[in-house]
């Protein structure tokens, strides 16, 4: 995930909350601003000048230039966040990272699979790999009798789950599902798409020049993206934001309620066509067992020089012949897939290559996988993953994220969300783990209640944190959420960071630690955040990673110590 820093431009929210932490009452806005042409003149402001009130002369006030200098577009002063943002920004990138440390410390099944199997590494030899010839006999023999039911591999090797050694593990399995997997990365790309919001009202108010500023911005995290994915972890999530942001410029004009509907239908959309992927695949299957028995046919005739041709040159000359070969080959590949079954051997044999590679085997393994996602991401991203995006533009236009809801109205958003959202992702997972590992039960019954709690939930949360911070009853900690996200872009490349240095081989840590350990070192790492960022505000306007995108989306250098007589107004989003 992610998921991130989404510069609140053009927020107006300069002073915080009121003392006590309350925020603002019901009906009162985030957005009131003073009109400084009073300081100009009180009676050009359509006011009779007070006693004492020095009335310039117009023609020795009127500028010297009769056309003025339009200004350029500047970034967000640290003054002028929008706490409520940040906020839910600094809570989203600590739930991101509950998530991606397990990504960071096992293989990639053991994500969202509590029973995700492998062999101990001290249970087993060496596995074989799958182009060592010597070994092909054995193979043969093994998928042979795992079609009879049997497990012939290993029968002496102890199996464990991935990250899984006992209740605590399960039980926060089962809490990250319910409230943090996927509800965290869902609530960071709506802030982006709030941010994307900010950013145009910014630099409109302020005479630029919106449309290249938006690509200009979206283009540099593109190439952040890149660099992150390629370099350190193939599990960025930034690149896919950039790319979904290209689409969403022209939205801007876009009224909330009809961003909201677009939303939606983009959700609705995957959900629908997923619905139907099992009966294309049930047609596939059997057009590709139909082929496969015409050619068992054709072998049994004394035509297997035919049969051969049929995939080599009838293939290459007829329509027909291209589809029926890609059929014949995709069932042979889904029968052999469903043979093999699961095998904990691989994924034992992955954790020892992950722990024997060095960088350099890394880096060079990596780049094909990636660039095709980041092509895919490019093409189809918006259609696929830009729902969140587009509903959080819309929620940004109605104060949503701005908190100017009144404390009950979020407080009734985050109960009706719960109330539904939960039992909603608990039967999901009933069902997943009951045994519904069938295509046609994970596309149709397991995948729309997880989608539609995963929305639920997900504003669940925000509005509950935002309800949180408006009673004032996380007062405490609410300033240090603030901080961490402002250096939300900074703190996820530095999660990226200390956990390749924990689980990047060199310890041997690797498919080791089980998740309630995990869970341990994310705590450790989020008060590092929490303590480190606010300090960081002190001295700096901006965190680094941010200071550097700021500079090339406006390609100048941007001030980044803190000046001292700004040092007090930006105390509320920094005080440690």
């Amino acid at each position: 995930m992610s998921d991130i820093e989404v510069e609140s431009s053009g927020s107006r929210e300069m002073n915080g909350p009121a003392p006590g932490g309350h925020g603002m009452e019901t009906g009162s806005s985030p957005l009131e601003t003073r009109d400084h042409s009073e300081d100009i003149c009180p009676a050009q402001n359509g006011q009779e000048p007070l006693l004492g009130d020095s009335v310039p002369d117009p023609v020795e006030a009127a500028p010297k230039e009769t056309l003025p200098e339009i200004p350029r577009v500047k970034p967000t002063r640290p003054n002028e966040r929008l706490l409520t943002l940040d906020l839910l920004r600094g809570f989203a990138l600590c739930g991101i990272l509950l998530m991606n440390i397990v990504n960071f410390s096992w293989p990639e099944g053991a994500y969202g699979n509590p029973a995700y199997l492998y062999y101990t590494l001290d249970s087993i030899g060496e596995v074989p790999k799958d182009d060592d010839s010597k070994q092909e006999a054995d193979k043969k023999e093994n998928k042979k009798k795992k079609s009879l039911g049997t497990h012939p591999v290993y029968p002496h090797g102890v199996l464990e789950a991935c990250a899984v050694s006992g209740p605590l593990d399960r039980a926060e399995w089962v809490i990250a599902n319910l409230f943090v997997e996927n509800k965290m990365r869902t609530l960071f790309s709506m802030l982006f798409g709030a941010g994307v919001v900010l950013m145009n009202r910014h630099s409109q108010s302020r005479l630029g020049s919106p449309f290249w500023l938006h690509y200009r911005r979206m283009g540099w995290l593109l190439l952040i993206g890149a660099a992150h994915g390629y370099f350190l972890w193939d599990g960025d999530i930034l690149f896919a934001y950039a790319a979904i942001g290209l689409g969403l410029y022209p939205l801007l004009r876009v009224p909330a309620v009809w961003l909201i509907a677009g939303g939606l239908v983009l959700f609705l959309a995957p959900l629908g066509l997923m619905y139907c992927i099992p009966s294309g695949v049930e047609w596939f299957k059997q057009r590709g067992a139909e082929l496969a028995e015409r050619q068992k046919q054709e072998a049994k005739n004394g035509k297997v020089e035919v049969a051969a041709e049929a995939e080599k040159t009838t293939a290459a000359w007829t329509i027909r012949g291209l589809v029926d070969m890609a059929f014949l080959k995709g069932y042979k590949a889904l029968e052999e897939r469903r043979i093999e079954g699961p095998s904990p051997e691989k994924v034992t044999s992955a954790i020892r290559e992950h722990n024997r590679t060095g960088y350099r085997e890394w880096f060079v393994g990596r780049w094909t996988r990636i660039l095709g996602m980041h092509i895919a991401f490019l093409l189809l991203g918006f259609l696929f993953f830009g729902w969140p995006m587009v509903l959080g533009m819309g929620l940004m236009k109605l104060g949503f994220f701005e908190g100017a809801w009144s404390r009950s109205g979020y407080g009734i958003s985050a109960m009706i969300g719960y109330a539904v959202g939960i039992p909603l992702n608990w039967w999901a997972l009933l069902v997943s783990l009951e045994g519904g590992t069938s295509l046609a039960t994970n596309t149709r019954v397991v995948l729309p209640l997880d989608s539609f709690a995963q929305l639920l939930i997900t504003l669940a949360n925000a509005s509950a944190l935002v309800w949180l911070y408006k009673t004032g009853r996380i007062d405490w900690i609410a300033t240090k959420l603030q901080a961490a996200g402002r250096m939300a872009l900074s703190n996820y490349l530095l999660d990226t960071v200390i956990c390749s240095i924990i689980f990047g081989g060199a310890f041997g840590l690797y498919g080791v630690i089980p998740r309630i350990g995990l869970l341990g070192i994310a705590m450790v790492i989020w008060t590092f955040h929490l303590l480190l960022s606010p300090i960081w505000l002190t001295y700096f306007s901006f965190g680094p990673m941010e200071w550097f995108w700021r500079s090339l989306t406006y390609w100048k250098f941007q001030p980044f110590l803190v000046k001292k007589e700004t040092a007090g107004e930006v105390a509320p989003a920094a005080a440690s």
